[in-house]
């Protein structure tokens, strides 16, 4: 991914982002998980999510992450990449893919979001 793909990924996933989505969990093993996570502030280069109020943390996940994820996304989605090579990638990982995966159906033709 050169650079300018990846400056046009994130500022599509920016701007369909909203302050307060929530955003499933998501594996390619597991499919979507019932644990979810809420979109608290979109910056330019990061976004800040909070957990659920039963056990509140919030994280500020760089655009970096993302591209980190992302070099090695469609070898994760087909099963060539473990979860543990994207998970050396990101400590955030878990968003990230919740985010990546959010994106991709969010957009997708099918999609009714």
């Amino acid at each position: 991914m050169t650079d300018q793909e990846f400056s046009v990924w994130w500022n599509k996933l920016c701007a369909k982002l909203r302050l307060g989505a929530k955003i499933q969990h998501w594996s390619v093993t597991e499919g979507l998980k019932v644990d979810s996570f809420v979109v608290r502030h979109i910056a330019a280069n990061y976004i800040q999510i909070e957990g659920p109020k039963d056990r509140i943390y919030q994280r500020t996940i760089s655009a970096y992450d993302f591209r980190q994820v992302l070099i090695d996304w469609h070898g994760y989605r087909v099963g060539r990449v473990s979860r543990k090579t994207i998970d050396a990638a990101s400590k955030h990982s878990t968003y990230v893919i919740g985010m990546i995966h959010w994106m991709e159906t969010a957009t997708s033709p099918s999609s009714t979001h």
